[in-house]
């Protein structure tokens, strides 16, 4: 596992048992010119408890058109038994 040896940031997000969330949690990456070619490896966790739901979105988006970054993210969902990770509209990207 020696991508961990470059991990760099990333975000943790538990669901409690039973918590029904009716909006989708959104994940929001923004690069700017000082970003200008890095390489970002970022790495999450979502934990949905027993008979929580949740829908997440994640975005990308840069402040400057002209900048290139290389983005190897990883996102794993852990579902407890009755958990469900709801798909979202919008997930796609884009406005």
């Amino acid at each position: 596992m020696i991508y961990l040896a470059t991990l760099h940031d990333g975000a943790v997000i538990r669901v409690e048992e039973g918590v029904q969330l009716d909006s989708p949690l959104e994940l929001l990456h923004v690069t700017t010119r000082a970003s200008e070619g890095c390489a970002l490896r970022s790495r999450h966790l979502v934990i949905l408890e027993a008979g929580s739901s949740a829908s997440l979105i994640e975005r990308y988006i840069t402040l400057d058109d002209s900048v290139s970054c290389f983005n190897n993210l990883v996102c794993e969902v852990s579902l407890a038994r009755g958990g469900a990770a709801k798909p979202s509209a919008g997930a796609a990207g884009g406005e």
